[in-house]
């Protein structure tokens, strides 16, 4: 009997209390205002019950707790010097507020185990179905189906707020990916069909460029890593796309010419501002979620390029996440989070090149699989967050620290094979 088998037996009413907050939570993201805050916020809450009720219950099999709180230490640590140097200390708390929920999400991932990978997988698989869904009728028929939104002008938002939140598909696309596999082979082969196009043709009618990228780095690497069904579903996206391009040929030029062009881009400047941010206040920054405060004053005394006309006004954001996190929180903050996914993304490359491709031949728990899928998604985040992903927006905290404890389980999960968990009295 393998440790998943052991571990997926072993589910009490604290696991199931933390694995229905787990599939939840995110469902509530994908539904969008359709959902109550006040359900969101009771999602949230089962998390944390469970994560305190499986702590608390006696006789536990405990997981390695070092490896379970050193990231949030080391996080805390360098996020709170920003708090006693903040320009605004009031929207500071607003942001580092939702930070305690990543932090309570990464430790019931960790303490779930397969069974919350697995949980996450097919909740990630319904959730860009949803939000795919939803962003392919919102273009056909202008109005959503369950979200209530219509298109932000010619640019579909799906359920999430902003039409350049749906980056939020090319993140979670490889996770997805994993939840086909817990599929019977026929289901699977038609969801897989339907999935990847209605995927491509929500980010291309978003028009966001950011997630263009994403799906770009995400579809070429799932074709390179699965073949067969992901190629075919990926080589029906791309007709879908050469067709809407076909639709709208100039535009589509003019918003990609316009990210290698520094004088069409507004985020030149929000660059060099959150840049001079930094220099002012180095081992500070000037407080989580100020940026947008500062940006108006501090735009105006940087010297930018000859002829470029920065945007004015508040703007929440740099519209890059590295250049945020040293602004905001200075070199601690920004080292802080390096740290903890430059480590991660080390672990997992060891174990997509070295590990078994089986877990002790559980197919539904195949590590080295699970690896390669969370490695897809860091790319295809660390390549967009240089273009406009921030940890200003909740979604993007969530999902970063969702992926942060599904990699951390795989390595709990790798090291704990590396020592007898169970004797073979108990496998009998």
């Amino acid at each position: 009997m393998t440790n998943s088998d052991l571990e997926l037996r072993k589910i009490g009413p604290s696991d199931i209390t933390l694995l229905i907050g787990l599939s939840t939570s995110l469902l509530t993201i994908a539904m969008g205002p359709l959902i109550p805050g006040l359900i969101r916020g009771g999602t949230l809450m089962l998390i944390a019950i469970g994560v305190i009720w499986c702590v608390a219950l006696p006789g536990r099999t405990e997981q390695n707790r070092s490896l379970m709180f050193w990231p949030i230490l080391l996080v805390l640590l360098g996020v709170l010097p920003s708090l006693f140097n903040s320009i605004n200390l009031q929207a500071s708390q607003e942001t580092l507020a939702f930070l305690p929920i990543g932090f309570v999400l990464f430790l019931g991932i960790c303490i779930a185990g397969a069974a919350g990978r697995k949980t996450i997988a097919i909740a990630a698989l319904i959730s860009i179905f949803l939000i795919a869904l939803e962003g392919t009728l919102q273009y056909l028929f202008t109005n959503g189906l369950f979200s209530g939104r219509s298109m932000a002008g010619n640019r579909v938002r799906s359920s999430m707020p902003h039409p350049n939140d749906i980056a939020i598909l090319p993140m979670l696309l490889p996770i997805a990916v994993i939840g086909i596999r817990h599929l019977p082979r026929p289901l699977a082969v038609a969801t897989g069909s339907i999935l990847v196009p209605l995927v491509v043709f929500t980010v291309i009618t978003s028009w966001s460029r950011n997630a263009w990228i994403g799906l770009t780095v995400t579809g070429i690497a799932l074709a390179i890593w699965k073949g067969g069904l992901i190629r075919i579903s990926v080589g029906c996206g791309l007709i879908i796309a050469m067709l809407l391009v076909a639709i709208d040929v100039a535009d589509m030029q003019n918003r990609l010419l316009s990210l290698a062009d520094p004088m069409r881009d507004g985020r030149i400047g929000l660059w060099l501002a959150a840049m001079a941010m930094f220099l002012e206040h180095p081992f500070t920054g000037i407080g989580a979620g100020t940026f947008g405060f500062a940006y108006p004053d501090v735009v105006s005394m940087v010297r930018l390029p000859e002829g470029y006309q920065a945007e004015s006004g508040f703007i929440p954001w740099a519209h890059n996440m590295y250049l945020e996190l040293l602004a905001e929180y200075g070199l601690p903050g920004f080292l802080a989070y390096a740290i903890v996914t430059t480590w991660l993304m080390g672990k997992l490359l060891a174990q997509a090149v070295f590990g078994e491709r089986r877990a002790s031949g559980d197919r539904t728990d195949d590590l080295r699989n699970w690896a390669i899928a969370l490695l897809i998604s860091w790319s295809a985040i660390l390549v967009m967050a240089m273009f406009d992903l921030t940890f200003y927006k909740h979604w993007v905290v969530y999902l970063y620290w969702m992926l942060v404890g599904l990699g951390f389980s795989i390595v709990a999960r790798v090291q704990g094979r590396t020592r007898p968990e169970v004797t073979p009295s108990q496998e009998d």
